[in-house]
């Protein structure tokens, strides 16, 4: 998913604080980033190529994250001049680095899985507005769960928890089918399991 711009939490912040009376913009904030980091690294929904010049003389390239205050938590795609590699046309043990094979040359494609750092104050625009009910619930979550606050309810805050979790994982299936809800093919069993 290609990023143009990018904002503050504020969108999601906004959405939660009518229901967590007495909790102001700037506290919530900074959770809202750590919100929106679990929502990364949990539903893969951060995702940016990067372009590394093979030269023929080394094998190992490291893996640079395109925006500073993120990291590179998985390895979506390789492309090697256009074409798809396979995995094993090239190993990746770990986030920071890949291999190719010995006098592998041309330009080499990454769709690097991204999540923010701690200290990241804004996220791309395009992914808060897509997940913004998902994220809100998560803020909720957590402020509601904090004891003793005028915010505190354990009831709802468990409510909003769960539906956070379901929404990572709606979230995971929706990156994982491309954005698509069309299937293909027939389903492997067309009979009724009660038969």
């Amino acid at each position: 998913m290609p990023v143009n711009s990018w904002v503050d939490h504020s969108l999601i912040v906004d959405m939660a604080l009518p229901e967590l009376s007495g909790a102001i913009k700037s506290q919530c904030l900074s959770l809202a980033a750590l919100v929106f980091a679990e929502f990364c690294n949990e539903a893969q929904c951060f995702r940016e190529w990067v372009t590394v010049e093979l030269d023929g003389r080394t094998d190992a390239y490291t893996v640079v994250t395109p925006h500073a205050d993120h990291l590179v938590i998985g390895l979506d795609r390789v492309q090697v001049d256009g074409t798809d590699c396979l995995p094993g046309d090239y190993s990746a043990d770990s986030t920071e680095e890949i291999v190719f094979p010995s006098g592998e040359s041309g330009t080499a494609k990454l769709l690097v899985i991204l999540k923010p750092k701690s200290s990241a104050t804004n996220a791309p625009e395009k992914l808060l507005e897509r997940w913004a009910d998902s994220l809100s619930s998560g803020l909720k979550a957590r402020m509601m769960l904090m004891p003793e606050k005028p915010w505190t309810n354990p009831q709802l805050g468990g409510h909003y928890k769960n539906e956070f979790e379901r929404s990572k994982l709606q979230a995971l299936a929706d990156v994982r089918n491309e954005f698509s809800v069309s299937r293909r093919g027939r389903s492997h069993r067309s009979q009724s399991y009660y038969y």
